[in-house]
């Protein structure tokens, strides 16, 4: 019995030797998305990735100007499909004014409009698969204390990665406050939202 005691700690003892392993193998930092570094212009982005469409939001919504003005934001985007482990995400990069890569989004939206069998759990069981290849890469994922809800849902849930320079945050959101579908008292949604970005800002390296 007591060498029993003994190799259950060993055991132990291996695994946690071997999870150390594991974790120390992840990937520590990250200086932009898929080799493309923060800062690069609308232009490389685009002769990189063939498929991407440029779209100017601006001249979609007027509003959009002022806003990107106050966000150093630029207009235009550039966006794609992109597949993860077998789910089709809207793929997004965002430039800041002087056409520079700040950020690029990948987005996931189910709704019983476009799925008869939905249920919430589309995107809770989608979010936990994320969340478990981007643990495998960059190591266990920080929470995120007073998450307030993304812009158009009521209530959103948080994990997020430091690989400095960068950070990786994903969300999944529900209970749609979208002026559109919320007429609709059948209308149920989720969403799964990643959104990668340099871990210090432009404004912040000024100073």
């Amino acid at each position: 019995m007591k060498n029993l005691k003994s190799t259950k700690v060993l055991i132990v003892v291996f695994c946690i030797l071997g999870q150390g392993v594991a974790w120390s193998q992840t990937q520590k930092s990250l200086i932009g998305f898929q080799d493309i570094p923060w800062g690069t212009k609308i232009k490389q982005v685009k002769n990189k990735f063939k498929n991407l469409n440029l779209i100017d939001q601006c001249e979609i919504i007027e509003s959009m100007r002022s806003l990107a003005e106050n966000e150093d934001r630029n207009c235009k985007i550039l966006t794609s499909d992109y597949t993860v482990d077998g789910t089709t995400f809207k793929r997004t990069f965002v430039f800041d004014a002087s056409e520079g890569l700040k950020r690029v989004e990948l987005q996931r939206h189910e709704s019983n409009f476009t799925n008869a069998s939905y249920t919430d759990d589309i995107c809770d069981q989608l979010f936990k698969r994320i969340e478990y290849l981007l643990d495998s890469r960059y190591g266990p994922s920080l929470g995120v204390s007073n998450p307030e809800p993304r812009f158009f849902w009521s209530r959103s849930e948080y994990r997020a990665w430091l690989p400095l320079p960068s950070e990786i945050f994903i969300s999944k959101s529900f209970e749609s406050k979208h002026p559109i579908t919320k007429r609709d008292p059948d209308h149920k949604s989720c969403e799964v939202f990643i959104a990668y970005s340099p871990r210090v800002s432009a404004q912040a390296k000024k100073l």
